[in-house]
């Protein structure tokens, strides 16, 4: 029976020792934020293909040809650009009418302490964008680096290796309350951005 509390107490110093290691402190703090993206988040949204995106686009094209007919060049590079200002359209079309789903998981949604424990111990929410076409989702902190109008939303969400990723939302893509409720995120829960690795520069400019 000795033994056995003795090897307890063995085992209890050790792991209160590995909590006090910057290393071990790191890994469990990614343990607990993926625990958090694994529960159900706090907000969702499905954000539907927006007709007005679809509406300029399709002006643009028809401006983009406009242009190539009335320029005097040789008609077989007409029908060669013109052809492949089509194909960029019709690429654009289908990329646009993908359905995406935008959560948001906020660990301090439900915490009832009071304002100055909840100021010390609060926690930065984190937002998940996923595609209907199996593409990996993209996750990560809001910073504040978005734009915001009365009809068009831009987020930009910060991931873990510090690439920007920016999400494009319409007016017409949520529901009134959703847009509102993602303008007041833009304004007061957006977080400064962490510097930028070369790497995750030039993937935001390709």
């Amino acid at each position: 029976m000795k033994r056995c509390t003795r090897f307890y107490q063995i085992i209890r110093n050790k792991a209160a020792a590995c909590a006090l290691q910057p290393g071990i402190a790191n890994t469990s703090a990614t343990t607990q934020a993926g625990s958090l993206t694994d529960s159900e988040p706090s907000w969702i949204a499905i954000i539907r293909p927006s007709n007005i995106h679809r509406a300029l686009l399709i002006t643009l094209t028809l401006l983009a040809l406009l242009a190539v007919i009335i320029t005097p060049i040789n008609p077989v590079i007409k029908i060669v650009v013109s052809a492949g200002i089509l194909i960029a359209c019709a690429y654009q079309l289908r990329a646009l009418s993908v359905t995406r789903q935008l959560s948001v998981h906020d660990p301090n949604k439900n915490r009832a302490n009071s304002a100055a424990d909840y100021e010390k111990h609060k926690q930065t929410p984190v937002w998940t964008m996923a595609t209907g076409n199996g593409d990996h989702p993209v996750q990560g902190v809001l910073i504040q680096r978005g734009y915001r109008s009365t009809i068009l939303l831009i987020l930009v969400v910060q991931s873990a290796n510090s690439q920007w990723h920016r999400i494009p939302i319409w007016v017409d893509a949520v529901s009134g309350s959703q847009f509102s409720f993602l303008h007041y995120q833009l304004i007061f829960n957006t977080q400064t951005p962490q510097p930028r690795t070369f790497r995750a520069v030039l993937h935001s400019l390709l």
